[in-house]
């Protein structure tokens, strides 16, 4: 038996990378979500709303496409004395919806991560992490189910 104990994170976005893209199958492409705070938003469906979705060029880690910007009606947020509660974002003046070279950089590093994944796991990866600051944090990866 073992216990894993993880550091508890406040990130800014929470990401899940598909190293292949889900939508077209297409393995030169990577597919990315994102969202504001922690990643139960983008795993739950508890707040209505859509994560920010971009493919990425395998090759080269550019952002090919914005499908979607985030609009969730709501985030969570680890506070110090409140715990994890719901508040409103403004995804208007998130740096991500005004600042296409935060898109490009973000685009960018997730995709190098997600390569790096799948090349040490050897398939297709479904991998779920945060970004708090410069700081991207993976917590955890599993084989990416491919329609087929």
């Amino acid at each position: 038996m073992a216990v894993l104990v993880q550091q508890m994170l406040q990130p800014d976005y929470s990401f899940v990378i598909h190293t292949v893209n889900p939508v077209t199958g297409n393995p030169d492409e990577i597919y990315l979500e994102l969202a504001a705070g922690q990643g139960e938003t983008l795993a739950s469906a508890r707040f209505p709303g859509t994560p920010y979705r971009m493919i990425c060029d395998k090759k080269t880690g550019q952002p090919t496409m914005m499908l979607a910007f985030a609009d969730f009606s709501k985030a969570l947020w680890v506070g110090r004395q409140e715990g994890v509660s719901a508040k409103t974002v403004d995804y208007s003046a998130c740096s991500l919806s005004t600042n296409k070279k935060v898109r490009t950089r973000i685009g960018k590093r997730l995709t190098a991560i997600g390569l790096l994944v799948e090349k040490a796991f050897g398939s297709p990866q479904d991998i779920e992490g945060a970004i708090v600051g410069d700081r991207i944090s993976l917590v955890q990866s599993r084989p990416q189910i491919l329609a087929g």
